[in-house]
């Protein structure tokens, strides 16, 4: 998880719960964690996704979604 120094965590939960009502949890959590360079993020959905941060070219992201079959 990101340090505390920085206020990232806090920045992170704020941008969470304002976009979750557009984006969905899982999205907005990424999504929020991402633009805050926390690029170790995951989620896990009860259906049994698992989404992870790759990145790539000039600082862009993509939300990578593998299901639980290919766990």
């Amino acid at each position: 998880a990101p340090g505390d120094a920085g206020g990232a965590p806090t920045r992170i939960v704020q941008s969470w719960i304002s976009n979750r009502g557009f984006l969905g949890d899982v999205n907005a959590w990424m999504e929020a964690n991402a633009i805050n360079r926390a690029w170790n993020a995951c989620a896990i959905t009860k259906e049994g996704s698992y989404y992870y941060l790759k990145k790539g070219f000039w600082g862009r992201f993509k939300i990578i979604n593998v299901s639980k079959d290919d766990w």
